[in-house]
């Protein structure tokens, strides 16, 4: 199977625009594999290692195992509805079986001549496999989902791999600092704090 070292100097993502056109230009079976990393995030790696028995349609979970995980720790990540409409039509009755074949039926081996032939048909510049779990990280962090809550979907082993994002939440900060007004008494301040001035008019 194909290997792929994360470039963790990048955080290029697919606009919506730029999605619509790669999903556009795909084949069925790649069409898939490209979905599944954009709704879950993980490495092509974990997606290939896939099986049906990793699936949990009842409680809408995908399960990494230790095995194909890179920190060596299992992690699940829900299914989105668009994941789930994708995947219950093709599932399989036998758990043993690849979630993602190739046009062939058979496991795949790689999947990188595809895909890349889909991102030049979509005309698409500087983007890689990889970076489809860029896309799922950064459109959480843009739709104001917590680092840590992304650490965890990710499977980052260490926070500092995470607050790459932190730059897409442009609000963080003062949504942050506007909870210290949700439950600040509301009180003025003391008279020898108060302007001068304005203690001159009152007094008037």
């Amino acid at each position: 199977m194909e290997t792929y070292r994360e470039d963790n100097s990048r955080t290029r993502y697919l606009t919506e625009e730029e999605e619509e056109r790669l999903l556009a230009q795909c084949k069925p079976h790649i069409y898939r594999v490209v979905l599944s990393a954009i709704h879950t995030g993980l490495r092509k790696s974990e997606l290939l290692s896939l099986s049906w028995n990793h699936i949990n349609f009842e409680h809408r979970l995908v399960t990494v195992e230790v095995s194909y995980a890179k920190k060596s720790e299992a992690r699940s990540v829900p299914m989105s509805s668009r994941l789930t409409e994708t995947w219950f039509p093709i599932r399989i009755a036998d758990p043993n079986v690849p979630v993602f074949l190739n046009s062939k039926g058979k496991p795949y081996r790689g999947i990188s001549t595809a895909f890349n032939s889909a991102v030049k048909r979509a005309g698409i510049q500087d983007f890689t496999f990889h970076d489809l779990r860029h896309t799922f990280a950064s459109r959480l962090v843009m739709r104001g989902v917590d680092l840590t809550t992304v650490k965890e979907l990710m499977g980052h082993k260490h926070i500092n791999m995470t607050l790459r994002y932190a730059h897409l939440s442009p609000g963080h900060k003062h949504s942050a600092i506007a909870v210290l007004d949700q439950s600040a008494p509301n009180f003025a301040p003391p008279v020898s704090d108060a302007n001068p001035l304005l203690s001159q008019v009152i007094e008037k």
